[in-house]
């Protein structure tokens, strides 16, 4: 059967960056589409191309919440999704859960500390060898992206005060300085349903708000026999502005998606008055 391979992270300290951004839900007769704002890695990276997409970076944050990050190099995002599933069947890590409408999600889950990434114990070389050695890579790269997104974020939010102070005195001054030392919690998941009679108005996972600061992930690709069928463009739904349901549209571009969560709505709420 085929399955939805889908790879996140997610950071704490009061700070939370998953992977499955806001939403599964029910499909609509005539459903609107939402599409996220797209920026280049390299207008990301550089200093000169971001200062020219700067208004449309901050606007699509104020407006959506989310921004989808293009051409991410060394990712290595298709040779970890396509060898996901064939790993967490086998993994000693796997975590598993059967939601009402059958659909089973399998769940590996690791983490990176500020002094290095800790490895997954799988215990299944031949399952997880090709799996383990594209998400060493790839966690690599969205950790590195993810700063970068980190100190752009923070040169929009201008505060006098310390972002978080912990009890023992020590301030972080800003989004960019919890995320350097923060506790990165790594998900990664693989999504598969036996039994295809479901109809479409039936909810896996119902809407719901992150409670951290952001979250980033790699949208999910449909893999059958550790094989690519294309990018999963059904059954994930976004709450907009407005209250209204939307699909959110994928494509092959998408590399990394960042979605601000109630975290950062509450630090910064005169400033992100609209994200949702």
């Amino acid at each position: 059967m085929p399955c939805c391979s889908l790879a996140y992270d997610v950071f704490t300290m009061k700070l939370l960056i998953a992977a499955f951004a806001s939403a599964l839900a029910t499909a609509q007769a005539t459903e609107a589409v939402f599409t996220p704002h797209h920026i280049a890695f390299d207008h990301l990276v550089k200093d000169t191309a971001f200062d020219g997409a700067r208004a449309s970076f901050a606007d699509a944050l104020q407006r959506d919440g989310v921004i989808s990050v293009t051409g991410v190099p060394n990712l290595h995002k298709v040779d970890t999704l396509a060898t996901l599933h064939a790993c967490a069947l086998k993994s000693k890590t796997t975590q598993e859960h059967e939601y009402h409408d059958g659909t089973r999600r399998r769940t590996m889950a690791t983490h990176t500390l500020p002094n290095g990434v800790q490895m997954m114990q799988h215990r299944a070389p031949d399952a997880c060898e090709s799996f383990e050695k594209a998400s060493a890579a790839f966690r690599e790269t969205v950790a590195q992206v993810t700063q970068i997104f980190s100190q752009r974020l923070a040169s929009l939010l201008q505060h006098d005060e310390p972002l978080l102070s912990t009890e023992q005195g020590y301030d972080f001054e800003t989004i960019e300085d919890v995320v350097e030392a923060g506790e990165h919690l790594e998900h990664f998941h693989s999504y598969q349903k036996h039994d295809a009679s479901t109809t479409k108005e039936e909810t896996t996972i119902d809407i719901h708000v992150d409670q951290g600061l952001f979250l980033v992930f790699s949208p999910a690709l449909l893999v059958e026999d550790s094989k690519i069928l294309g990018t999963l463009n059904e059954g994930f739904y976004v709450e907009l502005e407005d209250g209204s349901r939307a699909r959110a549209q994928f494509n092959d571009q998408d590399d990394l998606v960042f979605l601000l969560g109630d975290g950062t709505f509450l630090i910064y709420l005169e400033f992100l008055h609209n994200v949702s």
